[in-house]
């Protein structure tokens, strides 16, 4: 999935949201929490705060 595609998704699910971010043959979830630098924030039920490159995403769930 493009860059774009994968901005547009997330461009309609509001901060908070519990998402799942599939990437290089793994996947993490956790609460959505923006974009930045390139990346895709989520941060853990355990409070782990993960930064995911656009680059690399190549399915998103919620």
């Amino acid at each position: 999935m493009s860059t774009s595609s994968i901005l547009s998704i997330l461009d309609k699910v509001s901060l908070g949201t519990q998402i799942t971010v599939y990437f290089d043959s793994a996947f993490r979830t956790g609460k959505y929490q923006g974009i930045k630098d390139g990346n895709v924030v989520i941060t853990t039920s355990a409070g782990i705060t993960v930064y995911i490159p656009l680059r690399k995403v190549e399915a998103v769930t919620f």
